[in-house]
Formats: structure tokens, sequence, C-alpha cells
């Protein structure tokens, strides 16, 4: 998108017009003055003139100067309207003064004409006057061009503030339509993911048969875990970072819901509170409700009452996540075994990815623990 600046850019002709026009008109006088003290051959007033002269020329190099010096600083393309007129002036000066000393150097014009001493007084009152006119309206013409150059770099940086000004406001413009799309997309996703909970939920309670209960139960567990994922991570903007006791406590209260039939088994927790990346806490997240829906499927099998240990520490960069229980536990070779289910088989693929280790052993029950860093 194109933005355009409303300040004021023109008037650059205006003003450096009649400064040329300046220029011009005391390039004359200074040839003028110039030839007619040559002229006179009156060395005292001459003195006087040719001092004023270099003092206007040493004036238009220092003004020359400093104007350079100021371009070189500024960081906007300002054009070089008051050193192009002052050097211009200094060529005029020059080219005019380099024949004028050749002529009466060789001859060709009069060094030294007799003239009465009226005449010389007079001249000299009106020329020293002049010369004295001829350094103010230079004095001016300078500030003049200095106060238009300022003028000129203040409308370009108020054109270039306008300019990122406006992109800024359609940035955030389009910035807060993007976040509503995105809001209103969360909504309808949270409201599908619990549309399929409730079907699945649905269907188990509506059969009898025991393995095609448990097995919707284990599909919206798997629901369940990505809906609270979900929501902790996008739906409340912690895309970036969540924190690791707030989420799988959440995720294992959901988890156990799912399961509400088993009444007499109970999850204690111990997790502690750190923040983690979501590209961590997503995979642990799959992980915990693996264990637990098998927990809850299998190791309790014939019995009402049962206990649940989730435990989460951290030491230095080390995470450890152990899940326990005091069932039936697992039978030799199962842990280590490529084809013990596919559930298990998601476990131990992303403590791959985590890249952590992943064990399971018998212990008063089934206890497994996942190790990785962060």
């Amino acid at each position: 998108m194109k933005f355009e600046c409303s300040a004021e850019r023109g008037g650059q002709g205006a003003s450096v017009t009649p400064a040329l026009q300046t220029i011009w008109l005391l390039s004359v006088l200074v040839f003028l003055i110039n030839y007619t003290f040559e002229f006179l051959d009156f060395k005292g007033l001459y003195e006087t003139q040719r001092n004023l002269l270099i003092l206007l020329q040493l004036s238009f190099s220092l003004w020359a100067f400093l104007e350079w010096i100021q371009l070189k600083r500024s960081s906007t393309d300002i054009p070089l309207s008051g050193l192009g007129p002052v050097l211009i002036a200094q060529l005029v000066i020059g080219l005019i003064r380099l024949p004028l000393g050749w002529m009466l150097d060789s001859g060709w014009l009069p060094a030294g004409i007799p003239l009465p001493m009226h005449t010389r007084l007079n001249l000299a009152a009106i020329l020293i006057p002049l010369n004295l006119l001829l350094f103010l309206v230079v004095s001016k013409l300078m500030i003049n061009a200095f106060t238009f150059t300022e003028r000129q770099r203040a409308t370009m940086l108020q054109c270039e503030v306008e300019t990122r000004k406006q992109a800024e406001e359609e940035i955030q413009r389009q910035l807060y339509e993007k976040e509503t799309l995105l809001q209103e997309v969360h909504h309808r996703i949270k409201n599908n993911m619990a549309q399929v909970e409730s079907l699945l939920s649905l269907q188990a309670s509506s059969t009898d048969n025991a393995d095609v209960q448990s097995a919707l139960n284990t599909a919206m567990s798997r629901v369940t875990s990505t809906r609270t994922l979900y929501e902790k991570l996008l739906v409340r903007n912690e895309n970036q970072e969540v924190s690791m006791k707030d989420y799988l406590e959440s995720l294992i209260y959901a988890v156990a819901e799912v399961f509400n039939d088993r009444p007499g088994i109970s999850v204690e927790t111990s997790i502690v509170g750190f923040p983690i990346s979501s590209k961590k806490a997503i995979p642990v997240g799959i992980i915990v409700n693996e264990l637990l829906t098998n927990v809850f499927k299998y190791a309790f099998t014939g019995r009402d009452r049962g206990h649940i240990s989730v435990e989460l520490t951290k030491t230095e960069t080390l995470v450890t996540l152990t899940i326990s229980d005091d069932g039936v536990g697992i039978e030799e070779g199962v842990a280590g075994s490529t084809s013990s289910g596919f559930g298990l088989a998601i476990v131990k693929m992303l403590a791959e990815q985590l890249e952590g280790a992943f064990t399971m052993e018998n212990d008063n029950g089934t206890k497994s623990v996942l190790e990785f860093d962060i």
C-alpha cells in the first residue's frame, strides 16, 4: 500500500530563482566597483574595497562550507538550495576578476587617470556605502538560503513522520482484523471439539459392548487432551510458553472425567510449576494422556479401587515425569516390545521427539518414567 504525505513540497523554484537573480546583481556590482577602483587608481580606497571584497568572498566560502557540513549530517535528501547559489556567486566573481586583472596588467584598460580631489572623494563616499550595502545584501541572502533549507528539511521530516504514522495505523488495523478473525476461528474449533467429545460420550454410554465402550473412551480422552492443550496454548494466547503445572493438572482432571464410572480410583498429583515451550508441552501432554488412559483401562482389572500417582520434577534443565499405580502391573517384556499397543507406540515415538528416555517397570504396580531436557 502506498502512502502520500500531505506536507507542502512546493516553493523551491520560487525561492531559488530570486536567490540566483540576487547573485547575478551582486556579481554586476562587484564588477563595477572593482573596475571603478582600478580605473581611479585611488590606493587608499582601493585597499578598502579589496579588503571588503576579500571579506565577501570569505563569507561565501564559509557559508558554503557550513552548508556542506549540515547537509552531510542530514539523513534526508535535501536539495542544495543554499549551497548552489553560493558556489555560483563564487564562480561568477572569480570569472570576472580574472580577465579584468589580465586587461589591467596588459594595458588594455587605463590604470591611472588624474581626477580632481573632490571627484575622488565624492566617488569614495558613494562606493564605500555600496560595499557595505553589498555585504549586508549577501548576508541577507545567506540567512534566506539557510532558512529555506531548514524549512525544507523540516517539511521532509514532517512528511516522513506522517508517512510512518499512516503505515503504523494501517498495520494496527490489519492486525486487529486478523486477531478478530483468529478468535472466531478459535471459538469454532473449540465448539467442534466439544461436539465430537459429546458424540463419543453419547455413543459410549449407549453401547453394552465393553470393547467398543473402551475404544470410544480412549478416543474421547484423546480429543479431550487435544482440546485442553488447545485452550491452554492458543485461546489464552500462551502460544509461546505454558505453565506445566496448570496444563498437566487440567489435563489429568479431564482424563479422569472421561473415566468417571470408576469412582474408587484416586489420582494424586505432585507437579512443580515452571514454564515450558509449546513445542515440548504438546508431546508431554499426549504422553500423559496415553499413559493415564492405559492405567484407567488396564491397571485395575477386576478391582473397584486403586491409586494413581503423577509426579513431575525439574532439576536444572532435566525434567522427570513419573506415573505410577498400585495395579496388576505389566507383563515382562511389554515395555521393550515394538508391538505392545498403539498407545505405547505413540509414547515411545514422542519420547524420541523430545530427545528423552522412557522406561516402564513393575514396582508394586506399573511405574512409567519419562526424562528429557528443556
